[in-house]
């Protein structure tokens, strides 16, 4: 690998640990983290879904799913249900704790972007979130 790609790979990394680093901060009243914010997002957007979904939405393996599902179950923010139309599945929904945490969990990943994003002008933010959607498409 050469120079260049290598010390891209470390901006990158940097900035992955700095953003997660604000979103724990914001986080922390909630009992949440940068972690596991998303799957209550997710699930609140989609409204009940398989958990197979949730995979696919969030990108990551099974396991990490299932662990961090779990993780939230035991803090009361899901629920997992019977899959009416699929027997061996469940569906993983928001309890009333969830739905009410929601809006502060986007409160507070507003305010963790607008730290992040603090060092960059709004067209520096506009062409930075461009040119990031430009690299990830498939």
């Amino acid at each position: 690998m050469n120079e260049q790609a290598e010390s891209n790979l470390k901006w990158l990394g940097k900035l992955t640990r700095e953003y997660q680093k604000e979103l724990d901060q914001v986080l922390i009243p909630l009992h949440l983290n940068s972690s596991n914010y998303y799957f209550i997002m997710k699930i609140h957007d989609h409204g009940r879904l398989p958990q197979e979904k949730l995979v696919a939405l969030t990108g990551l393996n099974g396991s990490n799913v299932t662990r961090t599902v779990q993780k939230l179950i035991d803090q009361g923010f899901v629920v997992k249900e019977k899959n009416e139309q699929d027997r061996r599945g469940f569906l993983l929904a928001l309890t009333s704790v969830g739905e009410k945490i929601y809006d502060q969990v986007v409160i507070a990943v507003k305010k963790a972007q607008a730290i992040f994003y603090s060092k960059l002008t709004v067209d520096e933010q506009k062409i930075f979130e461009q040119l990031l959607g430009k690299l990830v498409e498939n």
